[in-house]
């Protein structure tokens, strides 16, 4: 789902944005953060951070707003105190609402221009991937 949203936002960004392929799409090794994927330099997924560490990567990669889609409220503490700001839509396994998929496509859509966007959920393999 996340990457139909996804696929939107990157066909209407700018000609210049480098793009990847699926098969091109692999884990990067982030301490405190897994299965982290770069579908684009300002589009990141994973999993949930795991650690204050992993708050901290993230800032590192110029990370300013996680977009959480886990039905788990984020760790908003963390997050501030490295400079992130946390957006919470929680997505059940079954398909979103078209309200929810609106709500996806306006925060990836109106943060990611900006500054990198980390979309997570749990363990960054369903909701999220």
């Amino acid at each position: 789902m996340i990457q139909l949203c996804l696929l939107l936002i990157l066909t209407l960004a700018p000609a210049s944005a480098p793009t990847v392929s699926a098969n091109e799409i692999e884990p990067i090794a982030v301490e405190g953060v897994q299965q982290l994927v770069a579908y684009s330099e300002h589009i990141i997924s994973g999993a949930k951070p795991s650690t204050p560490i992993g708050f901290e990567s993230l800032s590192a990669l110029g990370v300013r707003t996680i977009l959480c889609v886990d039905g788990v409220a984020p760790d908003s503490g963390a997050a501030e105190k490295v400079g992130i700001a946390t957006i919470h839509i929680p997505l059940k396994y079954s398909q979103p609402t078209a309200s929810q998929i609106l709500d996806i496509v306006t925060a990836i859509s109106r943060e990611y221009k900006q500054h990198p966007i980390y979309i997570h959920c749990h363990k960054g393999k369903h909701r999220s991937a």
